[in-house]
């Protein structure tokens, strides 16, 4: 019998991300351990010139931001359409 390398693998993959699941579900996770409130208070203030100049450099980029985010959301889904194409021939 012939057992693929792949599914040899892929088992032990699945096995090792099911150890990591049941190890951290074991330890506790508080959400907002480390949150400080007022949350007003932590924050970076814009207010000043630093906050100003970081605000006008992301904000004046905006379109160039959007086109190339566009570009990847269409590199991604073409991506997507080739790997999940069937091949003629070949079983669905």
């Amino acid at each position: 019998m012939r057992v693929g390398w792949l599914r040899i693998i892929s088992s032990i993959f699945a096995a090792m991300m099911i150890c990591v699941l049941f190890i951290t579900i074991q330890h506790t996770f508080i959400p907002f351990e480390y949150a400080s409130f007022p949350v007003n208070e932590t924050l970076a203030s814009t207010e000043g010139e630093v906050g100003q100049e970081v605000s006008q450099a992301l904000w004046s980029n905006r379109q160039l931001d959007l086109i190339i985010l566009a570009f990847l959301l269409f590199v991604t889904a073409s991506c997507c359409t080739v790997i999940l194409k069937v091949r003629r021939g070949e079983p669905s």
